[in-house]
C-alpha cells in the first residue's frame, strides 16, 4: 500500500500524546482508503512510500449487490472477493513491532488484496457463508493490524 497521508486520530488533551493515527493509503488496485491505526504504529515517516500491510475490515455488512442506495467512501469501501473461512496469517507479521497474534481469522481475498474479517459478523446477520463463496461486503472501518516496510 502507498501511504499518502498520516494524521493524528485520538490525542490526549492533557499530554498531547497521540493514541491513534488516521492513514490515507492507496491499495494495489489504486483505490484510496482510510485506515485507522489504533495500536498506534505511526507511519508518518513512510508518507509517499510503499509498505506491506495486514488490514482488518471491521463490523462488515454483507450486501447482495451494489446499487445507488449504498454509498461507498474511502473510510468504508465496498469489497468484492472470495471468502476464506480459515485464513492462515503469515509468520512474517511477527516481525512487526507491536503486532498481536490473531487466531482463527477469516478473510476476503479481493483481486489484489486480502482483508481480515470476523466470521461473527456473518453469524450476527444470520448469513451462512462457505469457504470460497463470492461475497460483497461493506466494512464500518478498516484497521491496521500490522505493517512491514518494503525493502
Amino acid at each position: 500500500m502507498l501511504i499518502k497521508e498520516v494524521n493524528p486520530g485520538a490525542i490526549s488533551k492533557d499530554s498531547g500524546k497521540v493514541y491513534s493515527w488516521s492513514i490515507l493509503g492507496v491499495l494495489d488496485n489504486e483505490k484510496q482508503v482510510k485506515i485507522k491505526d489504533l495500536l498506534p504504529f505511526n507511519l508518518t515517516k513512510y508518507i509517499d512510500q510503499e509498505v506491506e500491510c495486514l488490514i482488518a475490515a471491521t463490523f462488515v455488512k454483507v450486501i447482495n449487490k451494489v446499487d445507488e442506495s449504498i454509498k461507498e467512501n474511502i473510510a468504508a469501501p465496498i469489497l468484492f472477493g472470495k471468502y476464506i473461512d480459515k485464513y492462515s496469517i503469515s509468520k512474517k507479521w511477527e516481525e512487526c513491532e507491536g503486532y498481536l497474534p490473531i487466531e482463527n481469522s477469516s478473510a476476503i481475498k479481493t483481486k489484489k488484496d486480502i482483508f481480515l474479517i470476523s466470521s461473527r459478523d456473518f453469524i450476527r446477520q444470520g448469513i451462512s457463508v462457505n469457504d470460497g463463496d463470492d461475497i460483497i461486503i461493506k466494512p464500518a472501518d478498516l484497521e491496521l493490524v500490522a505493517w512491514l516496510p518494503i525493502l
